[in-house]
């Protein structure tokens, strides 16, 4: 009795789900059905649901038109090869697609005002029987619809073999529905695993998963009784073991969906906005925790806090490294002396990247700057603190630089330690110039900053490179002395 009361609330809560997906969807196209009822509206809804409807017949066949042309130009022996090699892939991909979903997030797909009830009044069987007919349902149709493309792609000429669209349909569709079934079983065997070893038995379930597509693409030949064998023994399966689910993981690992549940209305307005939403909420989800920092003392404070701000902004080495790899054409290029629209080229790059976003490596030392309190408290001069906030930065991003310059350096026939000189000479004027960002210090000329000083510096000693390397190192030598003189 009381599973039957409970499969009745599912069923119902179930039925609210996707009236609300059908709300939103439709609220993408730009119909409010929330409070667009009158009957005008609703006459003008089911008006645009009806040209959506012959819209879409008229696509489809136009589509299957198309199939069939493209069958008639390729011949029947290769048309029907390509329909069966489609028909072997397709569920094969599915079942990859699926499986890393459910290994990655829960398969229960709970949202926030699902987690106090479900958690309490559902078993977690109960809850994936509920929850299945709605996969199911988009596997049946995509199934039908695709074997029907493909059973129009191996009979459109084919004279020999007979072609059964309805044959065709009803098998892709049960092997669609059975690759399903197969990535559901691994997401509820992951989920009631033990955490201690849920980690590896998630690799193993994904090593695995990789044999099971592939044993389905080589078994796509097996008729369709046998597929629909398959999946009443893996729906039996998937139920025996969502019995044993752990409820509090399976709300825990649904906490990012659910988040983003919310959010997805900020897709359809500024689709910008919701992608760093995303990549926020799940960053914030999946942390972990982290040994306590040990900040250094004295003159290394600053380092030790300029290392934790680069360990905790890991999406900073992306400009780090791009800033490395132009300094090392450029450092090439120069050492080469001869290349001269080479050298325009590379400055206007560099230009454009100083221009559009400011280096990283001077991003902690902008951000000691702009904290007044902070920096008047600091007893270091503008060289001080540039030196020991940029230190780790700039061993990232030299470090990368070397290898790209030498590896470039042997590739193109340059002299290697007159690139390897100029490599550190241009990291040494665009990391001194970071010091230019101080809001204390004396103007050194009219709205001079780090990007001005630099493209500057560069563009004298690419003009000088065409003299020789000895040159362009000397002017980039000059150029750091200047900047050292003035931020002592």
């Amino acid at each position: 009795m009381r599973r039957a009361s409970s499969l009745g609330a599912l069923a119902r809560l179930e039925l609210l789900h996707a009236r609300g997906e059908l709300r939103w969807a439709l609220f993408a196209f730009g119909i409010d059905s929330e409070h667009d009822r009158g009957f005008l509206e609703r006459t003008y809804q089911a008006y645009m649901a009806l040209v959506a409807l012959v819209a879409l017949g008229l696509m489809w066949s136009g589509v299957l038109a198309a199939i069939a042309a493209g069958a008639a130009s390729l011949g029947e022996s290769v048309a029907h090869g390509l329909a069966g090699a489609l028909g072997a892939a397709l569920p094969a991909a599915a079942l990859l697609v699926d499986a890393t979903r459910y290994l990655r997030g829960s398969p229960f797909g709970l949202i926030r005002p699902d987690f106090s009830f479900l958690a309490r009044l559902a078993a977690p069987e109960e809850l994936v029987l509920a929850r299945s007919w709605r996969p199911v349902a988009a596997h049946l149709l995509c199934g039908v619809l695709v074997g029907w493309t493909l059973a129009v792609l191996a009979g459109a000429v084919s004279v020999s073999v007979s072609v059964s669209v309805p044959v065709w349909a009803a098998g892709l569709a049960a092997r669609l529905v059975a690759a399903w079934l197969a990535a559901l079983l691994a997401g509820l065997t992951r989920c009631a695993v033990a955490r201690p070893g849920r980690l590896a038995t998630t690799a193993a379930l994904g090593v695995s998963s990789l044999g099971v597509a592939a044993l389905a693409s080589l078994a796509a030949a097996a008729p369709t009784p046998a597929w629909c064998a398959a999946v009443l023994v893996l729906a039996c399966a998937d139920a025996r073991v969502a019995e044993r689910a752990d409820m509090a993981f399976v709300i825990d690992d649904s906490a990012p969906g659910a988040a983003l549940h919310e959010l997805r209305h900020l897709a359809l307005v500024d689709a910008g906005a919701y992608g760093e939403a995303r990549w926020h909420v799940r960053r914030r989800c999946r942390r972990v925790p982290r040994a306590s920092w040990h900040f250094g003392t004295g003159p290394r404070a600053c380092t030790s806090r300029a290392l934790a701000a680069l360990v905790r902004r890991p999406s900073s080495l992306g400009g780090l490294l791009s800033l490395a790899a132009l300094l090392s054409v450029g450092a090439v290029l120069m050492a080469q002396g001869t290349q001269t629209w080479l050298l325009l080229g590379w400055l206007l790059c560099l230009g454009q990247g100083l221009v559009a976003h400011p280096p990283e490596l001077g991003a902690v030392f902008r951000d000691d700057c702009a904290n007044r309190l902070l920096r008047g408290l600091l007893p270091l001069s503008a060289l001080g603190l540039l030196a020991s906030d940029v230190l780790p930065a700039l061993a990232v991003s030299v470090g990368a630089s070397l290898v790209v310059t030498g590896a470039a350096a042997a590739l193109v026939g340059a002299s290697l330690p007159a690139a390897l000189a100029l490599t550190l000479a241009l990291h040494a004027v665009v990391t001194l110039a970071c010091g230019l960002d101080d809001p204390r210090r004396v103007a050194l000329g009219p709205r001079l900053t780090c990007m001005s000083f630099s493209v500057l510096a560069y563009l004298a000693a690419g003009a000088l490179a065409l003299l020789g390397a000895v040159w362009a190192l000397g002017c980039l030598v000059a150029g750091a002395a200047l900047l050292v003189w003035w931020l002592r």
